[in-house]
C-alpha cells in the first residue's frame, strides 16, 4: 500500500492504481481499511485520468470514513466527489456535498482547506444555478 503512495506521489498514477487494488493499508478495522484503500484508489484513478472509475470509490467512502473518526479521507474525499459531479453537471449533488462539509467546519479556523474549497463551490455552484434559473 505505501508503494501505491509513494507511486502516486512520483507522478505514477497507473502504478498506484495497480497497487491500491491488490493491497491494504495498515489499520485498525477491516472497515477503515478498506475505506483507506478506497480513499488512495480513487485519487489514483483521478491522476491516471479515470475520473468516472473514481467516483463509485469516493461514494463509498464519502458515505463510510467519517464514522472511522478520520477527518482528512472523509473530508477530502467529499471534496474531490463534489468536484466530480461538478465537472459532470449534477450541480444539487456538488452543492450538498460542499454544504456538509462547510456546515462541519463552520466554525473553523480560516485557511482551513476543504473549509475554504467547499465555501468557493458553494459559491460557484450558486451562482451557476442562478444563472440557470435566470435562462
Amino acid at each position: 500500500f505505501c508503494a501505491g503512495l509513494i507511486a502516486l506521489g512520483e507522478g505514477h498514477a497507473k502504478e498506484a492504481v495497480a497497487t491500491f487494488r491488490s493491497s491494504q493499508p495498515l489499520g485498525r478495522s477491516l472497515s477503515f481499511r478498506e475505506s483507506m484503500r478506497r480513499w488512495a484508489l480513487a485519487r489514483a484513478l483521478i491522476a491516471a485520468g479515470d475520473h468516472d472509475g473514481a467516483i463509485p470509490e469516493l461514494e463509498k467512502v464519502s458515505r463510510r470514513m467519517i464514522f472511522e473518526g478520520e477527518a482528512d479521507p472523509a473530508f477530502s474525499s467529499m471534496i474531490l466527489l463534489a468536484k466530480e459531479y461538478e465537472r459532470l453537471g449534477r450541480r444539487e449533488e456538488a452543492l450538498a456535498l460542499y454544504r456538509r462539509v462547510a456546515f462541519q467546519f463552520r466554525v473553523a479556523d480560516p485557511g482551513l482547506v476543504w473549509n475554504e474549497e467547499a465555501k468557493a463551490g458553494i459559491r460557484r455552484l450558486e451562482a451557476a444555478l442562478a444563472r440557470s434559473r435566470a435562462s
